[in-house]
């Protein structure tokens, strides 16, 4: 956190690399971090990655279903004494496309739970306007399954619809 303060990332097109990778889908790797002088990098972010004292950096797109949803960055430092080769890029490509599909699968439970929460309270709305009739109405689907009803019609049926288990038949000839 204290280097960050010290050396701030400039978010932009000018950082090239995450934003190359965004754009093209297409992984980079940088074997040595000393050359990113001639990769085109902003100065900013060079001074940051040497200041992490980063030997390989990798960048990866982070694709679910053809779309690229951000980008997975990877870097070695001195001390590891190691760099990222062909293999490492392999697997952080397969790591960055499951990380991708559990980021669209968490983004499409988190609309299937809205639409069930909107189809809820719209349901709610259906059932206060019916409850509001006075005369009685019942609603089946195609089955024969009572979906909905009020009490009216449970007056006149003499069976609420809650007692008729849904069954259609049932509600209108009471035992």
């Amino acid at each position: 956190e204290k280097l960050l303060q010290r050396l701030p990332v400039e978010i932009g097109r000018e950082s090239r690399t995450p934003w190359r990778v965004l754009e093209t889908g297409e992984p980079e790797l940088i074997f040595d971090a000393r050359s990113l002088d001639d990769a085109g990098v902003r100065q900013s972010h060079v001074e940051f990655v040497r200041a992490l004292h980063t030997t390989s950096y990798m960048c990866v797109p982070l694709v679910a279903h053809g779309s690229t949803l951000g980008v997975l960055s990877l870097g070695l430092s001195q001390s590891s004494h190691r760099i990222f080769g062909a293999t490492e890029l392999t697997l952080a490509e397969e790591i960055a496309a499951r990380c991708a599909t559990a980021v669209e699968n968490a983004s499409f439970h988190s609309g299937l739970e809205q639409a069930l929460r909107a189809e809820a309270t719209e349901r709610q709305r259906l059932q206060q306007v019916i409850d509001a009739l006075p005369e009685a109405l019942i609603i089946a689907d195609v089955e024969g399954r009572i979906v909905a009803g009020n009490s009216a019609a449970d007056t006149l049926c003499g069976l609420s619809v809650e007692a008729s288990d849904g069954d259609a038949a049932r509600l209108m000839r009471p035992e």
